[in-house]
């Protein structure tokens, strides 16, 4: 890679980064907290989904 194509490189993370920051802010997501608490809550409800798929799956085999 030459100097050029690592420069555009940077800027195109760069500008990434504040196009996911608006994206973030636009769905109320103003920190690093906030973000943490979404992440938190995301993988909450897949234990919760996969502890009831298990529940459902066990109960179906017990039933044949």
């Amino acid at each position: 890679m030459n100097e050029e194509q690592i420069a555009v490189a940077k800027a195109g993370a760069a500008w990434s980064g504040v196009g996911l920051a608006k994206l973030l802010s636009a769905a109320g997501i103003n920190s690093w907290g906030d973000f943490a608490a979404m992440c938190a809550a995301i993988y909450s409800l897949f234990l919760i989904f996969d502890w009831l798929r298990k529940k459902w799956r066990s109960r179906n085999e017990a039933d044949t």
